[in-house]
């Protein structure tokens, strides 16, 4: 069971100002470049989630405490939920997903309550505590999922907007309030009989459990911001996160060879080829591309019906990554979620050799998060990323 409440939000207070300047995605995904243009904006929320310019954590608490006594930023006047809502093309379909945002109690991973389904990297998780303890504020939101929302959710259209916009890849987004009184209870008392997996923001979930544990007696400090979505939602979309490799000792005939130990190893064509060869098969095969134009298809030998092992994630990881490429001393594994940037980074030599996997299915994940099993880092890419910025948990 979750306890998943309503909060007094902290928004953003536009003054002839567009709202994409107050927003971003997420601290995680976006790069250097991207980040100077973000931070050009007076207010915006990079500037607190990305330490400021000169990266102090303390600062990015005086920051927030500025924008408010500026009135940038305001506090709510009762308690509410929010609907955020993005709308988005997929393979010529336009799609809405629709979460609900509120605070979860950090109160740690049980069957029944919150449940993770990844691996997490405890470096990450460290620069995410020291913001906490420098700001106490949560600025970005984890990304939950249920089993379903039915009936429960207002019409988008009968809720008071807080902030909308449209980002550069055509996703708009758009932040309502749920203040009535009648269904903030009905959210409440519904979602306290609900377990949650955690599809993004296993490490903010697990730095919050942390804070909490150092803010015992402090109820504000045991909760997270959080957005939870149905797992029936149409606009639930689930990619492949690829693995690219380079700096690996054996030669391209060696590697292969190495492979066909533990896969049956086909040529394809091209690259279409090899993704129609991949899809045949429901996510079982693997592909693997090298920088000198092969294309191939790997069968696993030995098929598995565990559902954590039978994933392509695991497989790449337990047959590929591990015995192959870190036993190589200066190798190196990168993630790409998308293949045409896969691809240019193969042809530009950056890297040597990429393995290409398929999305896996959210009845997958589920199953293997409830036999309490975890999936390697890096194993699910949920698009679109849940933006930063519209609504902020403010602590103190």
């Amino acid at each position: 069971m979750v306890e998943f409440l309503p909060f007094r939000g902290l928004v953003p207070v536009l003054k002839n100002e567009a709202a994409i300047g107050r927003v971003s995605p997420p601290y995680d995904v976006i790069s250097p470049a991207e980040l100077e243009r973000w931070q050009s904006y007076p207010y915006n929320v990079t500037k607190i989630t990305l330490g400021g310019k000169n990266g102090s954590y303390d600062d990015a608490g005086k920051m927030l405490g500025r924008w408010i006594a500026d009135g940038a930023l305001a506090v709510e006047q009762k308690d509410c939920y929010y609907l955020y809502s993005q709308s988005f093309d997929e393979e010529g379909e336009r799609l809405t997903r629709i979460g609900l945002v509120g605070i979860l109690a950090a109160t740690g991973y049980s069957p029944d309550g919150v449940i993770p389904h990844e691996e997490t990297f405890s470096k990450v998780k460290e620069d995410r505590l020291n913001l906490l303890r420098g700001t106490e504020t949560h600025c970005e939101s984890i990304f939950g999922i249920v089993d379903d929302l039915d009936d429960l959710l207002p019409d988008l259209r009968s809720c008071e907007a807080v902030i909308e916009y449209e980002d550069a890849s055509g996703v708009e987004h758009k932040l309502v309030r749920i203040k009535e009184t009648k269904a903030v209870e009905k959210i409440r008392k519904r979602l306290a009989d609900k377990r949650m997996l955690i599809a993004d923001g296993h490490h903010r979930y697990e730095t919050s459990c942390r804070y909490a544990q150092e803010n015992i007696g402090d109820r504000k400090k045991g909760f997270v911001l959080a957005t939870i979505v149905a797992s029936n939602d149409p606009g639930m979309i689930v990619r492949p996160t690829h693995r690219l490799l380079a700096g690996l000792k054996r030669s391209e005939d060696e590697l292969v060879q190495a492979l066909s130990k533990d896969f049956a190893v086909a040529k394809k064509m091209d690259l279409e080829e090899m993704l129609e060869a991949m899809a045949e098969s429901s996510g079982k095969d693997l592909g693997f591309v090298t920088r000198s134009g092969r294309y191939l298809i790997l069968r696993p030998k030995d098929p598995v019906s565990d559902a954590l092992k039978g994933l392509d994630t695991y497989v790449c990881e337990e047959s590929i990554i591990k015995p192959l490429v870190l036993e190589d001393e200066g190798s190196k594994v990168a993630y790409d979620h998308d293949l045409s940037s896969v691809m240019s980074r193969l042809k530009a030599g950056e890297f040597d050799h990429a393995v290409i996997l398929s999305p896996p299915s959210l009845d997958v994940i589920w199953e293997v998060a409830l036999d309490g099993k975890k999936m390697p880092k890096k194993s699910t890419y949920f698009w679109p990323k849940m933006w930063s910025g519209m609504v902020y948990y403010r602590m103190k």
